[in-house]
């Protein structure tokens, strides 16, 4: 592996190996596909926020939420890490509670909660796993954070 420090960023076969540039990398990754999240829930909320607005705060919510989490998680000494399946379960409730926020306070008009908000809210939990694939399977290498 080459690190940012003494060499430049080289992907190679298994993937981007440098952690700096990884995490960027991620970062966009998480930040396009909460912008197309947005799309989607303008659509079914029939309202028109700024997606990139909306992807942004919910990427920086991922990334307040995330990093704490993946803290915690270190400081117990969770086996496996980001990519262990207690990790990952942990992450529903978190995730859950982040577009909750989301479409809370952007998207429902009478901030009454029913099962169409449920149901969204739980694909796009599966929308924020999906995102994480890259590091989950080593394709980018990111230290010390996870966005949730």
């Amino acid at each position: 592996m080459i690190s940012f420090i003494t060499g430049p960023p080289v992907l190679l076969a298994m993937g981007l190996q440098s952690i700096p540039v990884g995490s960027a990398v991620y970062l966009l990754i998480k930040l396009g596909g909460y912008s197309f999240a947005a799309t989607k829930l303008n659509k079914a909320y029939q309202k028109h926020q700024p997606i990139l607005k909306i992807g942004a705060i919910r990427t920086g919510l991922g990334l307040v939420f995330g990093s704490a989490y993946y803290a915690i998680m270190y400081a117990i000494q969770v086996k496996g890490g980001p990519v262990s399946p207690i990790f990952l379960l942990g992450l529903i409730p978190i995730r859950y509670l982040e577009w909750w926020i989301i479409t809370h306070f952007f998207y429902r008009k009478d901030r009454k909660f029913r099962r169409r908000d449920f149901v969204i809210n739980l694909s796009l939990i599966v929308l924020s796993f999906c995102l994480d694939v890259p590091t989950i399977f080593g394709i980018i290498l990111i230290g010390g954070f996870w966005v949730c």
